[in-house]
């Protein structure tokens, strides 16, 4: 994560001292591993010598267990025996493939029991023995801390060892190689450092207070008991996945038995550091067959050792094994015990190397003598030594063949930040990050292009707008990454809210905005210091095997394609001959197609797309969008038959992002062919063209910086821009099946966001929508979600929160099928009614749970029966705004019912029993006053209800109450000034607001036992286009004519083609 990455921090600020990072493991932690990756990339700019130069601790590890094994006075054979054990071993072949020092760590240790050992079987040996010995302890200290923990062994083995030297003469020779190794090694940087800065060689206290473990006997007792479980693995299990399953349930059951179970602290706060859970895996991915033989060794050698030390005292002489042992016995001690179990970081298995490089070679020594005479037992231990390597072998050897086979995508090495590692930042740049405590921060430096970029991270501090306009100056930053416009997280340290810097940076005139499709990231670009990528228009044909988009030659090396952004849902076809390229495209922006095209100056283009209809749909009619940077050029585009459908926009100078895909839903699923794709249409190919003059009738439509438009003559033209916007975000938000996500929380901050699948807040984006004249550009997308919501409808008439159990998006998602419920079965109903031989038992099962003052109750299901529900004090309560959702459907299904909940509805409205889910989130009951009355039912609620106390809500409480006068007619209307007022705050940069604090639609009963609480963006930007197109249709935006609100034929040209 970090370890490649703090290299080239070294490199680009000429110095291996401390510097500003997210990440403080790149200071503050030795590098001594490090260092072998270092010097070839300093002196070669390549990162496959580097890789080249780390690897070869792998085969040094194998020399080293060699001569380990011959100095123990062991045979050629059993020492090269000992070598295939150790490369076999799954953890430190793994360990050879990456940049983590576990490989280094076992070569610099493997040295130290090789001095040791020489000292003990050659005790007439030169001094030098004692000064390689403080050699190579500072260089394993350097590669990992936990070695420290040898240093009393050493003395110990100084005052014990056989031979002619005194101890204080074998000390000096030892303190020698520790001086030469501390300097030469750079260990004292980091120490020196770290007790400068924090008062503690090892780092922050905040650091070691989450890394180390808390010392106390329960600690140490689960320790012990994870550490056997740790081992329990075999090379192989040929047993089913569910026989597993069944074995490692057992496991973990044992360990709660004796008392081990139960997480320890900070196990249980989050995914990181994570809890231990045994889990027998298929193949072994730690020590194979010889983890199991560690405990056993150990039993053996500690108590040879204490002979060892009895029979000789007072004038001890150690033999070599157990000098070897008093070696390996701390060291295990100290990553056992020492290190705080982190089961997301593979800790402490993967630190366990050390101890294991130590106690293999006791384990091969013990055995050895035993085995020297006996040819059975010789040939058993082959069969098992071949058993125990052949898998790790041959999984190590198809790791390699596939490296360079199919070698791993740049997208994969680039993650997270593969959308803007290629063409987005141009070589040379200089990238002001500020990221997560974790954020891999490595590819941003360009590997392939010799580490051309800079990058220089914001730390760990708060915003100060000062520092960074300096930091921007004096670095010469070309681009800003924010890799969290809400927050960014460590560990360790206070998190740093990003929202007052993006909002900072978004109105600095000197930096632009670039679009990005990866949630929450945000990238800034500085003017005139980014250089040109020259990639792009060196491309006039993407993709190359199968070329599908395609430059005019009127405007080749003035616009290219950037071939790293082009996304498909399924694989470009090439059907040969003249045709080549070939795309079939599903429903909605995620199975549609997504391009990249850089311009060197602003310029009008026609974007030719010849389609044709694909299977999936009986209907012949079909409609398209075009997204120029988010933004919709021309609406919706229908076209039937084989076409040309043509969208003039303006290309800005620099990158410009685009989609094109269907709103249609697909109605034959799957295929008669068994083709279980939503084949919508069929994309023949994508052609940009200079722009010829308009056709009458056909204006120039939007670009990103402008929605593809001229600035609007009339006065209020940029909420016009940002209705487009709204549009763009609203339709490439939408899942391919319809639905758009839910983010809940569980605080009243929209902090730490989850994600989940719901049929309410689709609903809420339909109802908010749909019912009066629509935005241009959303039909397709409403009638996609209608048609979701009517699938949700089973066998019995009911609708469940997360849809049906047989949904695909109860898998996706990995939800669970809630009990059904009363509030979204009416809102489907009204919305998107299905078979009406299925509306009355909807109906009747409704009625079952009337109470008997005429109010209905959340889940229809007796308790019993609930699935997946935590329930409050009131288990079945009958709240308010459901009420609100079952009288509107009662008006259209049940009319003397709807009457008869209203008059139920005005004796209660006020009690606390009825504000279950809208207590602390009135919004959704806010709204639905007007929606009320126009059904019949005029119920006003208590002022003292529709207050919030959560931050940032109040302006959505406010845009609730405009929407509602505004709707009503009656009352006091909202000024002009108001609504502009409201529109402006919530759309400005880039409605940063709706992002950064979406609406808060509900929460759980506050009385389960867990607290959730609901947010949707989507909501929030429909909420705004249904504000703005009421106040466009009243007049109150009397600026705004209707060609701000309609723009269907806004750059559209769509040529029938005759077959």
């Amino acid at each position: 994560m970090y370890h490649a990455s703090r290299v080239i921090y070294w490199i680009q600020h000429q110095t291996v001292f401390p510097f500003d990072t997210h990440n403080i493991r790149q200071t503050m932690i030795p590098f001594g591993s490090e260092l072998f990756f270092l010097w070839p990339v300093l002196l070669t700019k390549a990162e496959a010598v580097g890789r080249l130069v780390f690897w070869l601790a792998f085969p040094l590890a194998a020399m080293g267990q060699y001569y380990l094994l011959r100095a123990l006075k062991l045979s050629q054979t059993v020492a090269l025996v000992g070598v295939l054990i150790l490369i076999s071993t799954p953890l430190v072949a793994f360990s050879a493939t990456g940049l983590k020092p576990e490989i280094w760590s076992i070569v610099t240790l493997l040295g130290v029991a090789y001095w040791v050992v020489s000292i003990c079987t050659q005790p007439d040996g030169s001094k030098l023995k004692y000064f390689f010995l403080g050699i190579f302890t500072v260089l394993s200290i350097n590669v990992r801390s936990f070695p420290v923990s040898i240093i009393p062994s050493l003395l110990l083995i100084l005052w014990w060892a056989p031979g002619p030297f005194s101890f204080t003469v074998r000390f000096k020779a030892l303190a020698a190689g520790w001086v030469c190794a501390g300097v030469l090694s750079s260990l004292l940087i980091p120490l020196a450092f770290n007790t400068a800065l924090y008062q503690h060689p090892l780092g922050p206290q905040e650091v070691r207070r989450v890394v180390q473990a808390d010392i106390t006997p329960q600690v140490i007792y689960t320790h012990a008991v994870r550490f056997v479980f740790l081992l329990l693995e075999l090379p192989d299990v040929p047993a089913s996945s569910e026989t597993r399953s069944r074995i490692s349930s057992a496991a973990n059951q044992f360990i709660y038995s004796v008392g081990a179970g139960a997480p320890l602290a900070g196990e249980n706060k989050g995914s990181w550091p994570g809890s231990f859970v045994y889990s027998l895996p298929e193949h072994s991915t730690r020590f194979s067959l010889w983890g199991l033989l560690w405990i056993p060794v150990l039993l053996i050698a500690a108590p040879l050792l204490i002979r060892n030390v009895v029979t000789t005292w007072p004038h001890v002489r150690l033999t070599a094994v157990s000098a070897q042992t008093l070696l390996a016995v701390p060291l295990l001690g100290a990553v056992l015990f020492g290190a705080r179990w982190m089961a997301q970081s593979e800790v402490p298995g993967r630190f366990l190397i050390g101890p294991y490089a130590l106690l293999l070679p006791i384990g091969i020594a013990l055995v050895a003598p035993h085995l020297s005479t006996k040819k059975f037992a010789q040939a058993l231990v082959a069969m098992v030594v071949a058993y125990s390597a052949y898998q790790p072998m041959r999984a190590l050897a198809y790791d390699a063949v596939q490296a360079i086979a199919a070698p791993a995508s740049e997208k994969l090495r680039s993650e997270p930040f593969e959308e803007i590692t290629g063409s987005m930042m141009p070589t040379g740049s200089r990238i002001l990050f500020v990221g997560n405590q974790d954020a891999r921060d490595y590819s941003l430096f360009s590997p392939e292009t010799g580490f051309s970029n800079a990058v220089i991270p914001w730390g760990t501090g708060p915003f100060d707008p000062e520092r960074m306009g300096r930091l921007i100056a004096a670095e010469k930053v070309t681009h800003v990454l924010i890799q969290n416009d809400n927050q960014v997280f460590f560990e360790w340290f206070p998190t740093v809210d990003t929202r007052e810097m993006v909002k900072w940076l978004t109105v600095q005139a000197g930096l632009k905005a670039i679009p990005l499709k990866t949630p929450r990231m945000r990238l800034f670009e500085v003017s005139g210091t980014a250089l040109v990528n020259e990639r792009p228009f060196q491309t006039a044909e993407a993709p190359p095997a199968a070329p599908l988009i395609r430059i005019d030659d009127a405007l080749k090396t003035k616009v290219g394609i950037d071939p790293a952004s082009l996304e498909t849902p399924w694989p470009i076809e090439n059907l040969g001959r003249r045709e080549h390229g070939f795309l079939w495209m599903g429903q909605g922006h995620a199975e549609g197609i997504e391009f990249a095209l850089w311009s060197r100056e602003d310029r009008d283009v026609d974007i030719r797309f010849d389609v044709s209809p694909g299977h999936g749909l009986t209907a012949p009619d079909r409609r398209v969008m075009v997204l120029h940077g988010g933004i919709p050029v021309g609406g919706e585009h229908t076209f039937r038959g084989k076409a040309s459908v043509v969208a003039r926009t303006r290309l800005h100078a620099g990158r410009n992002t685009l989609s094109f895909f269907a709103t249609d839903t697909a109605t034959i699923k799957p295929l008669p062919n068994g083709d279980t794709r939503n084949l919508v249409i069929g994309l023949h190919e994508i052609r940009i063209e200079q722009a010829q003059v308009a056709a009458a009738g056909a204006t120039r439509s939007t670009s990103p910086d402008r929605g593809g438009q001229d600035p609007s003559p009339t006065r209020h033209g940029e909420l016009a821009h940002s209705a487009l916007k709204a549009v763009g975000l609203i339709s490439r938000r939408q899942q391919v099946e319809g639905y758009w996500l839910t983010s809940y929380t569980s605080e009243e901050r929209f902090e730490k966001t989850k994600l989940e699948m719901n049929t309410y807040v689709t609903s809420m984006v339909v109802d908010v929508l749909g019912p009066k004249p629509g935005p241009a550009g959303l039909g397709g997308s409403l009638e996609r979600a209608r048609t979701h919501l009517r699938n949700q409808i089973e066998a019995n008439g009911l609708v469940r929160y997360h849809g049906r159990p047989d949904g695909a998006a109860m898998t996706a998602h990995g939800l669970c099928p809630i009990t059904p419920d009363s509030d979204d079965t009416a809102l489907v109903w009204r919305l998107a009614p299905g078979a009406d031989a299925l509306r009355s038992p909807a109906l009747a099962a409704l009625m079952q749970y009337r109470t008997a003052e005429g109010l209905y109750k959340t889940w229809l299901g007796q308790r019993n029966e609930y699935r997946c529900i935590d329930p409050g004090v009131d288990p079945n309560p009958t709240d308010v705004a459901i009420q609100m959702h079952v009288l509107m459907w009662l008006a259209q299904a049940d009319p003397p019912a709807a009457q008869s909940l209203c008059s139920a509805l005005r004796h209660a409205i006020d009690q606390d029993r009825l504000w279950v889910y809208y207590r602390r989130a009135p919004l959704v009951p806010a709204m639905r006053q007007a929606d009320m009355k126009a059904v019949g039912c005029d119920v006003q609620l208590p002022p003292s209800r529709l207050q919030t106390a959560v931050p940032g809500q109040e302006i959505w409480l406010n845009a609730g109450h405009m929407l509602q006068r505004l709707e009503e007619g009656t009352g006091k209307a909202p000024t002009s000034a108001e609504v502009l007022g409201l529109l402006q705050e919530l759309s400005k940069n880039d409605f940063s607001l709706v992002k950064l604090n979406p609406p808060l639609l509900y929460h759980n009963d506050l009385t389960a036992s867990v607290r959730r609480f609901y947010w949707s963006e989507d909501v929030g930007y429909a909420i705004w286009l249904r504000l703005y197109l009421e106040s466009v249709r009243l007049g109150l935006l009397a600026a705004n004519d209707s060609n701000n609100n309609s723009n269907a034929a806004d750059g559209e040209r769509t040529v029938q083609k005759t077959p």
